[in-house]
Protein backbone atom coordinates (compact mmCIF):
# COMPACT_ATOMS: atom_id res chain seq x y z
CA UNK A 1 0.00 0.00 0.00
CA UNK A 2 1.42 3.64 -0.76
CA UNK A 3 2.30 5.79 1.99
CA UNK A 4 -0.14 8.28 0.73
CA UNK A 5 -3.24 5.85 1.41
CA UNK A 6 -2.43 4.67 4.63
CA UNK A 7 -2.06 8.35 5.43
CA UNK A 8 -5.70 8.73 4.16
CA UNK A 9 -6.93 5.29 6.30
CA UNK A 10 -5.27 6.78 9.44
CA UNK A 11 -6.87 10.25 9.32
CA UNK A 12 -10.03 9.27 8.05
CA UNK A 13 -9.72 6.66 11.17
CA UNK A 14 -9.12 9.54 13.83
CA UNK A 15 -11.90 11.69 12.94
CA UNK A 16 -14.50 9.02 12.83
CA UNK A 17 -13.31 7.07 15.85
CA UNK A 18 -12.57 10.20 17.77
CA UNK A 19 -13.78 13.56 16.06
CA UNK A 20 -9.60 14.45 16.12
CA UNK A 21 -8.45 17.16 14.11
CA UNK A 22 -6.05 16.19 11.51
CA UNK A 23 -4.04 18.05 9.31
CA UNK A 24 -1.35 16.97 6.45
CA UNK A 25 1.74 19.03 7.26
CA UNK A 26 3.47 20.45 4.38
CA UNK A 27 6.74 19.38 4.46
CA UNK A 28 8.41 22.82 3.94
CA UNK A 29 11.10 21.84 6.92
CA UNK A 30 12.75 18.83 6.02
CA UNK A 31 12.27 15.32 7.52
CA UNK A 32 9.25 17.08 9.48
CA UNK A 33 6.21 14.11 10.26
CA UNK A 34 3.47 13.57 7.98
CA UNK A 35 0.95 14.28 10.34
CA UNK A 36 -0.30 16.35 13.45
CA UNK A 37 -3.33 14.78 15.28
CA UNK A 38 -5.73 16.70 17.94
CA UNK A 39 -7.68 14.18 19.93
CA UNK A 40 -10.47 15.75 22.07
CA UNK A 41 -10.66 15.96 26.00
CA UNK A 42 -14.14 13.90 25.80
CA UNK A 43 -12.58 10.39 24.59
CA UNK A 44 -10.48 10.18 27.57
CA UNK A 45 -11.29 8.65 30.71
CA UNK A 46 -9.55 10.75 33.03
CA UNK A 47 -10.59 14.45 32.92
CA UNK A 48 -7.83 16.24 30.62
CA UNK A 49 -8.12 20.20 30.11
CA UNK A 50 -7.09 20.25 26.60
CA UNK A 51 -6.70 17.79 23.73
CA UNK A 52 -3.73 15.43 23.36
CA UNK A 53 -1.81 16.78 19.98
CA UNK A 54 0.88 14.23 18.94
CA UNK A 55 2.95 13.61 15.58
CA UNK A 56 2.37 10.88 13.14
CA UNK A 57 5.26 9.70 10.46
CA UNK A 58 3.74 7.64 8.29
CA UNK A 59 5.82 4.93 6.56
CA UNK A 60 5.28 1.64 4.63
CA UNK A 61 4.96 -1.45 6.38
CA UNK A 62 8.77 -2.90 6.49
CA UNK A 63 10.47 1.11 6.48
CA UNK A 64 11.96 3.20 8.99
CA UNK A 65 12.45 6.67 9.29
CA UNK A 66 15.17 8.15 7.39
CA UNK A 67 18.34 10.06 9.35
CA UNK A 68 16.84 13.47 8.99
CA UNK A 69 13.15 12.33 9.94
CA UNK A 70 14.71 10.70 13.11
CA UNK A 71 16.40 14.03 13.58
CA UNK A 72 13.10 15.62 13.57
CA UNK A 73 11.44 13.34 15.79
CA UNK A 74 14.10 13.60 18.34
CA UNK A 75 13.85 17.05 18.42
CA UNK A 76 10.12 17.21 18.44
CA UNK A 77 10.24 14.29 21.58
CA UNK A 78 12.84 17.04 23.12
CA UNK A 79 10.46 19.51 23.48
CA UNK A 80 8.08 17.24 24.96
CA UNK A 81 5.73 16.52 22.36
CA UNK A 82 4.30 12.81 20.97
CA UNK A 83 6.04 11.56 18.22
CA UNK A 84 4.68 8.20 16.65
CA UNK A 85 5.85 6.08 13.30
CA UNK A 86 2.87 4.14 12.42
CA UNK A 87 2.90 1.97 9.28
CA UNK A 88 -1.32 1.40 9.69
CA UNK A 89 -4.42 2.13 11.26
CA UNK A 90 -4.16 -0.43 13.57
CA UNK A 91 -0.41 1.37 15.21
CA UNK A 92 -2.44 4.56 15.38
CA UNK A 93 -5.90 2.73 17.11
CA UNK A 94 -3.43 0.91 19.59
CA UNK A 95 -1.62 4.43 20.46
CA UNK A 96 -4.82 6.72 21.34
CA UNK A 97 -6.65 3.37 23.35
CA UNK A 98 -3.64 3.47 25.75
CA UNK A 99 -3.17 7.11 26.04
CA UNK A 100 -6.99 7.53 26.42
CA UNK A 101 -7.55 5.24 28.69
Amino acid sequence: MKESQIQKTIIDGLQKRFGAWVHKLDGHIAGTPDLIAAIPTSFFVRKRREPFVFFIEVKQPGKNPSDIQRVRIDELERHGFTVIVADCWDDVLEFVDKVTR
